[in-house]
């Protein structure tokens, strides 16, 4: 709420990113998506809110001149071992505290002014990326899908009350989140097998939510899915898994491109350590444990095999979704 107020009455584009949690609704005005690339480039003041990776550094560094101030229980993050993240200001708390005190001093100083300005850039930006995230989607839509319409067909499939874990699955910029406990993921730092693991906890925790774990091949297979689908069997949890099986371990793929992109590996046609194939049949796996399971390939058919997971889950069942997408 402190967060949300301060970025309705100043202006404050806010960036999600490396979050477990939404900060601040995706349909808020000044929510300025999950890239912080082009707001750092330029920017003459940041907090980075309780964020151990504010930006990427290879990417992108704040300009000369430009304040940054870290906030949360361990701003500094001084338990990892090397962080290279100058700070200026220091503001150590909890973080809905210090955010609520930050707010107050912000309303203190303020002007009046509603800088109009600072609110047409970021709405030409958030038009902009709708554009694009439309673009995206509208290109997903055949045989094979990509992961930004199965991303959207699952966002209209969703309400308050559903918990995604995303682990290398979902594209969360084409998503809508609105509410708390809506979206957890981890960064890529994080063990691979996270995001299947950590839905069961939280369909445990919670039952009367609607979890659902989205994530790549590799991670499913990594999370050890025989064991997962047997303990939602044991402990009657209606979990909805959703695969989304390109077929590579694009996490090494994409890292590998990103440090060299000139190298050898760039050039072969088949990267080295990357394939999965053959894969088993992840439907398959999940029906032998009692799931609803279906492998879908066609995008034309996503939403009404959506519908028959999401009613499956709601009548006790687990369920499972294999589904085909691009790299």
């Amino acid at each position: 709420e402190p967060l949300a107020s301060m970025a309705e009455k100043h202006a404050l584009p806010v960036v999600e990113y490396w979050s477990t949690r939404q900060a601040l609704p995706t349909s808020h005005p000044m929510h300025a998506g999950r890239d912080p690339t082009p707001w750092v480039r330029d920017a003459d003041v940041i907090v980075a809110v309780n964020a151990m990776v504010p930006w990427v550094s290879d990417h992108v560094s704040p300009p000369e001149g430009c304040v940054v101030v870290g906030l949360g229980p361990d701003p500094q993050f001084r338990a990892v071992p090397m962080r290279s993240f100058e700070m200026d200001i220091s503001l150590g708390g909890g973080t809905q505290a210090t955010l609520q005190a930050l707010s107050d001093a912000l309303d203190a100083a303020a002007t009046g002014d509603d800088h109009a300005e600072r609110r047409a850039r970021v709405a030409a930006f958030r038009d902009e990326q709708a554009q694009a995230v439309a673009k995206r989607v509208q290109q997903g839509r055949g045989r094979p899908m990509n992961p930004a319409y199965v991303s959207q067909c699952l966002s209209d499939a969703a309400d308050d009350n559903t918990t995604f874990f995303n682990e290398l699955g979902f594209d969360p910029g084409v998503m809508q989140f609105d509410a708390p406990k809506t979206y957890f993921s981890s960064p890529l730092s994080g063990g691979l097998g996270w995001g299947l693991t950590a839905a069961l906890g939280a369909q445990l925790a919670d039952r009367s939510r609607q979890v659902v774990a989205c994530i790549g091949d590799g991670s499913y297979v990594f999370a050890n899915p025989v064991a997962c689908h047997q303990t939602a069997a044991s402990h009657g949890l209606p979990l909805l898994t959703v695969v989304f099986n390109n077929g590579i371990w694009n996490a090494v793929r994409r890292s590998t491109l990103y440090m060299y992109p000139d190298g050898k590996a760039a050039t072969a046609n088949t990267m080295p350590i990357t394939q999965l194939a053959a894969m088993p049949d992840h439907a398959a796996i999940a029906r032998a444990h009692g799931a609803h399971a279906e492998r879908v390939e066609d995008g034309a058919d996503l939403p009404d095999a959506i519908a028959r997971a999401l009613e499956a889950t709601r009548n006790g069942q687990q369920a499972l979704l294999d589904v085909v997408v691009s790299y």
